[in-house]
């Protein structure tokens, strides 16, 4: 009685999408297009490099290669690194196709099965044979062709491409190739103008026992060819036919509908490994084909992910940051008609991740991509493209540089924003594209709107390339009627420079909080910062001490804040606001962003009664550090600093809260060296080490 092998070797655990037997032994296909194969390997038809018989001295007797488990040999031969989509058996013989097209062959090659210009037998009359799978595609008739599917029999193969001709090669003792030949041929031979099949588009083939064929047409007329001595080949005789011949009798009925088209079908990414697929339609069951280059042409074309008669399946194991194509059609109870036509669906796993995106179009499809709250971006294709095409979309917050140059001579700066989107399949219609520069523009007046096609190209103005552009919601602007991508950002005449230079900007996550650290080369009339974050304002010069400005000054200057009012796991993005003496506002377009990778200790249940002296960060530091320390109660306290031989360099009087404080000590007056800076308050004292390396 049947038993259940799914748990036995390299399937345990696998999704099988298609089974075949051979003579001896099996194969199966998952749905992540690996090949698995149990039983004899006698003539290498498991492919995995095992083959011949071998003495078993403890019996006496010879013991055939072989293996009781299933064995994944999608890393062997010629198959390793490829997407199978079909497989096939013979009795000794194995055979697959990939996702290209391309076929692959593996076992005995006595009468040339395995189509690689190779036949015939040893010194000790065995078949020759190949234990592991060879790449055949580029051998006779299917040499630049598109094979969809394939069968094999005991000693000839048959194969069917995308346009609905056959191939067949292998033995030919009566006829079996269908060539009007009985001559074997170990290369692949084109059939498709012999016989009845001339000019008849072909949707499935089969061998006919071992030495016969048979195939159907998509209207459902049935061929035969070959030996027909018991009348095998339908056709009221006992006569072999070399070439194709209508079975009589052996069409479908006029009246028979084929499986109606399904209606819709939706892919929708969830996380970064699966992709949910919804569809409607009327059909007894459904196909659903899964490929990543471009979207199925034909039920054959493309991995098989689901088939049933649900309305909808999750795929799942997929890889990140990739887009797929789907597609699914209608199929009868039987699983050997499909639909004329299918619904077909793009999705990408890419998840945002820091102005990152990727949005997909089927061939003729118009419609946008809304990217604006991951990427700043938008794309909406007007009229649709000849072919499918995936766009990736990369934001990035930096001078983009001016490559080859800039076109319109006026723009002399560059905004430290652009995108690079890049085109994977026919990109040729026409978009409209949004851009948003919030942060980086607050006015359009004077600003030219550019494109490129990559970093080494001139960046030219759009209206130029036959682009409009709408600035009525900038900084969001609206670019349309332009067709080819590349890379896009926005310049204008130099800006003028700000009060205060600032030169670096950056955070960290400890678990006191998000510390951030800036450096201004220069400060004119500096009255302060404002620290805004995820677009609101936490925190200003006005009430922390730490934010306070230098005034004038052409040295560096170092500044330090600590935002404690953070959760773990959360990411959180910060930007800069100088405001000089007279109250005007100068905002700075760097951002940092740092995400939350430890526990920040509660400042107010914790400590916010007891005393304590937090390491200074950060440490080692140059010029400048924060200290913090905790006060069970508000008052003043002490901070002094030490030299190694015990010199006292610094001291401060501080009015604290209670609870948490910082201080920022700025050493710039001091030599590099090991100090020891110590705090004192109401009987309490604490001393802590750290570092000032120039």
């Amino acid at each position: 009685m049947p038993v259940d092998v799914s748990s036995y070797g390299a399937i345990s655990g696998k999704n099988i999408v298609a089974i075949a037997g051979g003579g001896s032994y099996s194969i199966a296909l998952d749905d992540a297009g690996k090949v698995y194969t149990w039983g004899s390997s006698e003539y290498g038809e498991l492919g995995n490099g095992t083959s011949g018989t071998e003495m078993n001295y403890e019996t006496g007797d010879d013991e055939t290669a072989h293996s009781t488990v299933p064995v994944d040999i999608s890393s062997k031969g010629a198959i390793s690194g490829k997407t199978i989509v079909t497989i096939a058996a013979g009795y000794y013989n194995g055979m697959a196709i990939d996702n290209a097209g391309k076929v692959y062959t593996w076992g005995s090659n006595g009468s040339g099965q395995l189509g690689n210009g190779e036949s015939g037998y040893d010194e000790y009359g065995d078949a020759l044979i190949s234990n592991i799978p060879v790449d055949v595609s580029s051998y006779g008739a299917i040499s630049g062709k598109t094979i969809v599917a394939g069968a094999m029999s005991n000693g000839h193969t048959l194969a069917l491409d995308d346009a609905g001709k056959i191939y067949t090669w292998g033995s030919n003792n009566s006829g079996q190739l269908g060539n009007n030949s009985t001559t074997a041929s170990s290369v692949p031979v084109d059939i498709s103008s012999y016989g009845a099949i001339s000019g008849k588009t072909i949707v499935a083939v089969a061998p006919l026992g071992q030495s016969s064929s048979m195939a159907m047409d998509s209207e459902g007329t049935v061929y035969t060819w070959g030996a027909g001595h018991i009348g095998q080949l339908g056709n009221n005789s006992t006569t072999n036919s070399t070439v194709p011949i209508l079975a009589s009798g052996l069409s479908l009925d006029a009246g028979a509908a084929a499986p109606a088209d399904p209606s819709s079908l939706t892919a929708t990414a969830n996380g970064e490994t699966q992709i949910d697929l919804a569809w409607t339609g009327d059909s007894p069951k459904f196909r659903v084909l899964m490929k990543s280059d471009t979207s199925s042409t034909s039920a054959t074309d493309g991995t098989i992910i689901y088939e049933g008669t649900d309305k909808s399946y999750s795929k799942t194991g997929l890889t990140a940051d990739q887009a797929y194509f789907f597609a699914v059609y209608g199929m009868n109870e039987a699983g050997d008609a499909f639909s004329d036509n299918a619904q077909k669906a793009v999705a990408s796993t890419k998840i945002d991740a820091d102005g990152d995106a990727e949005g997909g179009w089927l061939a003729g499809e118009t419609g946008e991509f809304d990217a604006q709250s991951d990427a700043g971006i938008k794309i909406e294709f007007t009229t649709g493209n000849s072919g499918d095409v995936v766009l990736n979309i990369v934001k990035n917050e930096s001078d983009p540089g001016e490559g080859a140059g800039i076109d319109p001579a006026g723009v002399e700066q560059l905004k430290p924003r652009y995108w690079t989107v890049t085109a994977t399949g026919t990109a040729d219609g026409t978009y409209t594209i949004t851009l948003d520069f919030t942060g980086v523009i607050t006015s359009c007046d004077g600003l030219t709107f550019l494109k490129r096609s990559d970093a080494s190209d001139t960046w030219k103005d759009v209206t130029t390339l036959g682009g409009s552009v709408n600035t009525a919601a900038c900084p969001v602007v609206v670019i349309s009627g332009l067709t080819g991508f590349s890379e896009f950002t926005v310049g204008g005449p130099a800006d003028e420079a700000l009060p205060v230079e600032l030169s670096s900007f950056s955070g960290a996550s400890t678990n006191a909080g998000i510390v951030l650290n800036w450096k201004t080369a220069s400060e004119k009339d500096n009255a302060g910062f404002v620290i805004s974050r995820n677009g609101s304002e936490v925190a200003s010069y006005q009430n922390a001490a730490a934010l306070k400005g230098a005034g004038t000054t052409s040295s560096e200057t170092s500044y330090n804040f600590v935002d404690s009012d953070v959760t773990l796991g959360e990411t959180y993005t910060y930007k800069l606001v100088s405001v000089d003496f007279s109250g005007e506002r100068h905002e700075y377009s760097q951002t940092v962003s740092v995400a939350i990778t430890e526990v920040v200790e509660s400042e107010t249940e914790t400590k916010a009664t007891e005393y304590a002296l937090e390491q200074n960060y950060p440490n080692p530091f140059n010029p400048s550090t924060m200290i913090r320390f905790s006060l069970k109660q508000a008052g003043t306290a002490t901070l002094k600093v030490f030299d190694m031989l015990g010199r006292e360099m610094f001291s401060k009087q501080i009015t604290g809260s209670a609870g948490w404080n910082s201080y920022q000590f700025n050493a710039s007056g001091l030599n590099s060296g090991v100090y020891f800076y110590q705090i004192k308050a109401s009987g309490y004292s604490e001393t802590k080490k750290m570092m000032l390396l120039k």
